[in-house]
């Protein structure tokens, strides 16, 4: 049993599970096909999440890597970050894809995150004959998967899992 609080380090967990790194780490990623992250945060520090006219709590995402969160995923401003936020086709949610999915007027800093919401995509082992996921596509966080017009063709079953995690003191410093 692990205590919530507790932290593993690889070795650890593999002796603790009598497997080696390799097949532990199979074990954890077997199946996931991809996996998203998308922001909440709170800039101003007085306590509540950042949202936008409508109401709606704004999801940001860090599109170029430099530890600091810069676009809002609602493209369409309904409050949902949906297939509907990739209004030009390109298999990403990008300040071109309309007056929601801006770039943040002020990037905001790691330390100023509130909440996470993520999105795994599982997938089966193989294809099913008797089923048929032709044109599927899903967004996971700011991503349209698979990237092509079409969406999947391949009889393979998926299944988007997404949780909203939060916390008091998520990230504060």
């Amino acid at each position: 049993v692990v205590d919530e609080e507790d932290e593993l380090t690889l070795a650890e967990l593999c002796r603790i599970c009598h497997l080696p790194a390799e097949q532990l780490i199979e074990l954890v990623a077997e199946g996931i096909e991809a996996i998203g992250f998308a922001y909440a945060y709170d800039l101003d520090r007085d306590g509540d999440l950042e949202r936008d006219a409508a109401g709606n709590i704004i999801w940001a995402v860090d599109s170029d890597n430099d530890n600091r969160l810069d676009t809002s995923l609602d493209a369409n401003n309904d409050g949902v970050i949906d297939l509907t936020d990739d209004t030009d086709d390109d298999g990403k949610i990008t300040p071109l894809d309309g007056a929601g999915a801006a770039a943040l007027a002020t990037p905001v800093e790691v330390n100023r995150i509130r909440m996470v919401r993520i999105w795994l995509l599982a997938r089966a082992r193989s294809a099913s004959n008797n089923f048929s996921n032709q044109g599927q596509s899903f967004l996971v966080g700011d991503r349209l998967i698979p990237g092509t017009a079409g969406g999947f063709s391949d009889n393979v079953r998926r299944r988007l899992l997404t949780r909203t995690v939060g916390g008091r003191y998520l990230f504060y410093q």
